[in-house]
Formats: C-alpha cells, structure tokens, sequence
C-alpha cells in the first residue's frame, strides 16, 4: 500500500506486522517512522503524525532565520 511517498509493507520475518519504506528510489526514511506498526492504520497515522511535526518545525526555524 502507498500513502504519500511512503510504501507500507509487511514484514518479512513477523508477518503480521507492517513497516514504512519510501516509495521512490534513493534517501533514507525518518528515524521516527522506522520500526514496526501492528495495523497499517498505525503506519498512516505515524506518517501524518511525522509530517504535520515536520512542517511546523521547518517553519519555526524559518522564522527564526528571517527575525535575526
């Protein structure tokens, strides 16, 4: 399954167990989204999670940039 860059897999030794993994080529995923989800659900809910963190990290530190 594919959710927004990402592919959701299941696991080769715990079948019953799913992990994130890009979708693309080349990069390394997110420390956060490594491991295993019991559900994909799980997986989708840590990827929206690791994102919307993301975003308001980026743009903390860009405002910061532009007030000093």
């Amino acid at each position: 399954m594919e959710y927004d860059k990402y592919r959701i897999v299941q696991d080769e030794q715990f079948q019953t167990m799913s992990r994130v993994v890009l979708a693309g080529k080349g990069g390394s995923i997110p420390t956060v989204l490594t491991g295993l989800y019991t559900t994909k659900v799980e997986a989708i809910q840590a990827i929206e999670k690791y994102k919307s963190s993301h975003k308001t990290k980026v743009k903390q530190n860009a405002s910061k940039l532009s007030d000093g």
